[in-house]
């Protein structure tokens, strides 16, 4: 009885023994893992904060970057718009610079070729110049006294100089004009010219031609032709077609 109660102690002892180690190893295994776990926790937090802030500083870089290389782009982009604009806005000149010259071309004044003949263009812009202050002179008055008063100074000049009919220019108005010598085809290419300044109609009368020459101009006031004979002083309405009185005797 004696035996049996202190095995049955033994037993129970060993029993508590064994349960408080399972219990310690237990524990400790527990612990262990606890502690595994919380390092691995720590591990992920340690090497997650600078990893996410080493993502999030490379985003935000990258971000920059783009954002500075879109706004360069856009700001390259709107200056070549811009740039585009202002040529575009720019106002062409339709209007070429004038270039200026001390020769004056006989094709940039009035007269046919016929009254230019034999002349440089620094004489006839010379004799145009006289007969343009003639024009200028009558211009304004009644058409008939306006005629009258060009052809009175034309017929005192030619009185006032030397017939010629061998001159150089005898028969143009450089030589009705200028040098004063003169015949009766360049006194009236002078009428001429004079009628050409105001724009009324005309025509040389026999034209190089070795007889009497006028011009015979119409006169729009009379609805009528009239002969404008500056040599030999006559103006009057013409009765017959190219027929002059003082030669027809009419």
């Amino acid at each position: 009885m004696k035996k049996s109660r202190a095995a049955l102690s033994v037993l129970m002892a060993l029993t508590l023994f064994l349960v408080g180690c399972d219990v310690k190893k237990s524990a400790d295994t527990a612990q262990k893992t606890s502690s595994e776990a919380s390092d691995v926790s720590i591990g992920a937090e340690e090497s997650s904060e600078p990893v996410s802030a080493e993502v999030s500083s490379v985003a935000a870089a990258s971000v920059g970057e783009s954002s500075v290389a879109s706004s360069e782009k856009s700001s390259t982009v709107s200056v070549a718009v811009s740039s585009k604009a202002s040529k575009k806005s720019e106002p062409k000149s339709s209007v070429k610079p004038k270039t200026s010259s001390s020769t004056v071309s006989k094709s940039s004044l009035p007269g046919s070729a016929a009254l230019k003949k034999g002349m440089t263009d620094a004489e006839y812009k010379q004799a145009y110049d006289i007969a343009l202050g003639i024009v200028n002179r009558h211009k304004g008055k009644e058409e008939l006294d306006m005629l009258s008063g060009i052809m009175d100074e034309i017929n005192s000049i030619y009185n006032s100089g030397t017939h010629s009919e061998k001159d150089a220019h005898y028969n143009n108005v450089y030589g009705v004009f200028v040098l004063k010598r003169a015949s009766c085809a360049g006194v009236t290419r002078a009428v001429c010219l004079c009628m050409t300044i105001l724009g009324i109609s005309y025509e040389h009368v026999n034209e190089n031609q070795w007889t009497h020459q006028w011009c015979r101009a119409f006169v729009k006031s009379e609805n009528a032709y009239y002969i404008l004979d500056a040599q030999g002083g006559y103006m009057g309405e013409e009765v017959k077609p190219y027929e002059h009185p003082m030669i027809h005797g009419f």
